[in-house]
């Protein structure tokens, strides 16, 4: 039914009322977020927030959320989400987590790209002016490579030990993994394209191919309270708005000339 003259001007200010209620009255939800470097979108510093800090609290607020950010490991942001410690979190949409999770879904079922927190790249590295190791999206070649991560990058290891590699993942920090690299301890070393542009370093370059690409989403405990359980889907829609907004994106925050 379309809605005309005094009736659309109440609609119009029923819904101003009820955004500003929403505001006026934020509801509180906890968003644990990986306690890692990973730049731009998350810093271990709670006082240098990244991307995805600013993306979900203005996005919460936006949805009439009051978001308190916490930082842990991975595996214990997924551990205090079980058990009600926390609220949300960006994950991958992968089987293992959504036996666990409430993941954005279209109708079909499968994942709403639309909503996603953002995309994240993960690159190949070697040391510049090697004609190998080689990747053709498929293989790595020569077999028996050993690969090195960073420590609690689950989604990036896990995409590693199913192509067979020996993984090294004792590594804390983006500039020890690629010393690692230039000092011939690693074959390879795996990071996502922010990290590699803004890390800058000369000898090492990446290979054609990327390793993969990984759409995160807001991943919401099964526990959460009624009145936020009320606002996820609001939320996400939030997010979906800012992400490409300026501020909000990658390409914002390279260094120059990156």
């Amino acid at each position: 039914m379309k809605l005309t003259g005094p009736a659309r001007r109440l609609a119009f200010a029923l819904a101003g009322v009820l955004a500003w209620g929403a505001q006026a009255h934020p509801v509180p939800v906890r968003v644990c977020l990986p306690d890692i470097d990973a730049p731009p979108f998350v810093y271990r510093d709670a006082a240098r927030p990244g991307i995805f800090d600013r993306l979900l609290t203005d996005a919460g607020r936006q949805a009439g959320l009051k978001v308190t950010v916490l930082r842990l490991p991975s595996a214990r942001c997924r551990q205090a989400l079980a058990r009600g410690d926390a609220d949300a979190m960006p994950l991958p949409i992968i089987p293992a987590y959504l036996a666990e999770l409430d993941f954005p879904l279209g109708p079909n079922g499968q994942p709403d790209s639309a909503t996603r927190m953002g995309r994240i790249q993960f690159l190949l590295l070697r040391r510049r002016g090697e004609t190998g190791p080689d990747w053709d999206g498929q293989r790595l070649n020569p077999p028996g490579l050993t690969v090195g991560v960073r420590r609690g990058v689950t989604t990036l290891s896990d995409r590693l030990q199913a192509l067979g590699v020996t993984l090294d993942d004792r590594t804390s920090s983006v500039e020890q993994l690629l010393n690692k690299l230039l000092v011939r301890r690693i074959d390879l070393a795996a990071m996502t394209r922010e990290e590699f542009l803004a890390a800058n370093v000369p000898g090492v370059e990446a290979l054609p191919l990327p390793l993969a690409s990984t759409d995160l989403h807001l991943a919401a405990s099964r526990r959460l309270p009624g009145p936020a359980r009320e606002r996820i889907a609001a939320w996400r829609e939030q997010i979906a708005r800012l992400r490409d907004a300026p501020g909000y994106r990658p390409e914002d925050l390279r260094p120059p000339g990156s």
